[in-house]
């Protein structure tokens, strides 16, 4: 058996026993035909190993930069070695969790302001949660969900559970103007 192929096989198996060992885990497995990995120039396990810490570099730096970043520094290390691509991993692979981190802060606070915010127009009379809710949105017009998404965004939690559930609340709270026909 080709020593490619091999060497895949025993990288999906511990891949499928990572997924096996708990619930809610999925993982995509890679694919062992030669000839797909021959059309990116990797026909021995060090080619691959190599080719997917680059991708790993590749998905780092775009995390936690750009992916206009991350391909210009792909491209530098492609002359490197080893060495020098684990140090470029280990760099950005602390920068992604720093980023993490920063955007998890700064959704933290965003969420906290909504529900100050919320919390501010019951004190102000609305007396309840969807009161206090129709009147944040009373001078908005929303026309299709993605407004609702787009109001919520607005606020910088659309992406957090809090977002995610104050979009389901609002859809029922709403309402929704058709659009008009140009004359």
């Amino acid at each position: 058996m080709n020593a490619l192929v091999k060497h895949i096989e025993g990288m999906n198996a511990k891949t499928q026993e990572w997924v096996d060992a708990g619930p809610d885990r999925w993982a995509s497995m890679l694919t062992t035909d030669v000839e797909h990995w021959a059309e990116y120039g990797i026909s021995t396990p060090a080619e691959l190993d190599r080719y997917l810490s680059e991708q790993d570099l590749y998905e780092l730096v775009a995390q936690s930069a750009t992916k206009s970043y991350a391909r210009v520094v792909l491209a530098d290390i492609k002359d490197k070695s080893d060495e020098e691509l684990k140090a470029e991993i280990e760099y950005w692979g602390k920068e992604s969790e720093r980023v993490f981190e920063e955007e998890k802060a700064q959704a933290d606070r965003a969420v906290a302001d909504v529900e100050a915010e919320i919390q501010q127009y019951i004190e102000y009379g609305a007396g309840n949660r969807e009161t206090a809710l129709r009147w944040m949105t009373q001078d908005e017009t929303f026309h299709h969900s993605q407004d609702v998404e787009g109001f919520v965004y607005s606020r910088g939690i659309l992406f957090t559970d809090f977002g995610r559930e104050l979009v389901k609340e609002l859809m029922e709270i709403v309402n929704f103007v058709e659009f008009e026909e140009a004359a």
